[in-house]
């Protein structure tokens, strides 16, 4: 039995996290790092508005990630 996809809005906010994430260990200046910072609190606000988990927590979680994402094997 296939387990259950992951609904589309987790989706999609790992993949910004992702984004940013690999953005940040590129930039090459503060505009970038900026703007790949506000990436990172999209992707916290919408994983927050469809759980119980709190935004600061999960943006201080998400900005503990450093270098390029990849994949991460359960």
């Amino acid at each position: 039995m296939q387990p259950a996809a992951p609904p589309r809005w987790l989706a999609w906010a790992r993949e910004i996290q992702a984004l940013a994430q690999t953005g940040h260990h590129f930039a090459e200046n503060e505009y970038q790092r900026e703007r790949n910072a506000r990436l990172l609190q999209i992707a916290a606000e919408i994983v927050s508005a469809h759980t119980r988990l709190e935004y600061d927590a999960l943006l201080d979680t998400f900005n503990c990630q450093e270098g390029y994402a990849t994949p991460r094997v359960d």
